[in-house]
């Protein structure tokens, strides 16, 4: 299913569909709140949204200013980020891993004003660099302010109070900047490492992520009825693309993962039905797969590497069209002792994985194929927003990229 309303600006995505499920009780975020997933729903994602986009305002910051974002995912950071997509502010999202130096030469490239911190540890970052980066005026961190805090730093929360009086005497303000934005106008800019020198700032604008939403989203299936599961960096072009926009456009429910260490834990808690990913992750799986197996007894390898060959040519089969009665019943068999409990491990309603950002492995593909689990492979840079090409779940070839996705063209030089 494509989007569920039409937009053409990142803006009026968040509007429509805040606006579609707005009295809905399904969650638009899952988030952990003292280790249990908390919803996030539609009408409090875009009251939280408004009084941010409008504390900015109360800040001065204005359409086209630069804004920066350094944090971990987390609820705050898509909060923020809605709040200056609705607003024309462009943001520059950076690594939390990025040292001090690091984000003073991003920030004094991109001329930012003000920035976001999701904790001392970032804001230690910044408080060294302040003085160096002359554009920059505000510092607004997600956690309660700091003990013996300057001037220039401020919390979220007092962000919000301040666009709450801001809302009062400007009731109209943040709809109305809704409206202003335009297709061209500039989103994003996103720092990349580059082959050499200094990190490279991709410009993207509101027409570039759009376009690629409604082109991806054409070709790999996602629904209202989906949940997803997010842990790769929203500073990311990839699962700023897919994992974020692209699932927000569907309807879809995104939980946010606690860190790469927890995946394994939060695939049970979400029981998510699609997932963005690295090949790394891939192999983590295969590896933990394999290392129990191996450590078992010899009648439970015995009964695993039998399964793995019954899946194998049951896939076979199927892409031929045509799978004999014996070996559907061998595949039930070996789904009922071994793929089923392995697809527990994921939550047990993964429809299928994405995955992007570097080669995946020809026969970690026909692995997880053979055992039920499908991942579809693409490709994309930072600078086309970023997907080029992707498998489709009925036409796909492992060890390949896909075809492109509707309205690109590539040309191999």
């Amino acid at each position: 299913m494509p989007v569920v309303k039409p937009f053409s600006t990142i803006a009026e995505m968040f509007d429509v569909i805040t606006r579609h499920f707005i009295d809905s009780d399904k969650p638009a975020y899952l988030y952990k709140v003292a280790g249990v997933y908390k919803p996030l729903l539609y009408k409090e994602l875009r009251e939280m949204v408004e009084l941010t986009a409008c504390g900015l305002a109360a800040l001065g910051l204005k359409k086209g200013d630069k804004v920066g974002i350094i944090s971990e995912n987390r609820i705050e950071w898509i909060i923020v980020d809605f709040a200056m997509t609705t607003t024309g502010i462009i943001d520059v999202p950076v690594y939390p891993t990025l040292t001090a130096k690091q984000i003073e030469y991003i920030f004094n490239n991109a001329g930012v004003k003000a920035t976001f911190v999701s904790n001392q540890v970032q804001f230690s970052k910044v408080e060294k660099i302040y003085d160096q980066v002359k554009t920059l005026d505000k510092v607004i961190i997600f956690t309660e302010k700091v003990i013996v805090a300057p001037d220039y730093l401020l919390s979220l929360k007092e962000l919000m109070e301040l666009g709450r009086d801001f809302k009062e005497k400007n009731p109209d303000y943040w709809i109305n900047m809704i409206k202003e934005i335009k297709p061209e106008d500039i989103l994003t800019i996103i720092y990349t490492s580059g082959t050499t020198g200094e990190p490279k700032g991709v410009v993207l604008t509101h027409k570039n992520l759009v376009s690629n939403i409604l082109s991806a989203t054409q070709v790999v299936p996602m629904t209202p009825e989906d949940t997803f599961l997010s842990y790769l960096p929203f500073s990311h072009s990839f699962e700023r693309m897919a994992g974020f926009y692209a699932a927000f456009a569907c309807g879809g429910i995104v939980a946010l993962a606690e860190s790469i260490d927890t995946i394994a834990q939060n695939l049970l808690e979400v029981k998510p039905t699609v997932m963005t990913s690295v090949p790394r992750l891939f192999e983590r799986l295969y590896n933990r797969i394999i290392k129990g197996v191996e450590a078992g007894p010899a009648i439970r390898r015995k009964i695993f590497y039998w399964a793995l060959d019954v899946g194998k040519k049951y896939v076979q089969a199927s892409k031929r069209g045509k799978v004999p009665a014996w070996l559907k019943s061998q595949y039930a068999l070996a789904d009922k002792l071994v793929f089923s409990k392995l697809k527990e491990r994921t939550g047990g309603r993964i429809k299928f994985f994405v995955s992007g950002g570097a080669t995946l492995a020809k026969e970690l593909g026909e692995f997880f194929e053979a055992l039920g689990i499908k991942i579809i492979e693409g490709y994309g840079l930072t600078e086309t927003s970023p997907v080029l090409t992707v498998n489709r779940l009925d036409d796909y070839k492992f060890g390949t990229v896909g075809k492109p996705i509707p309205g690109v063209e590539i040309k191999i030089a």
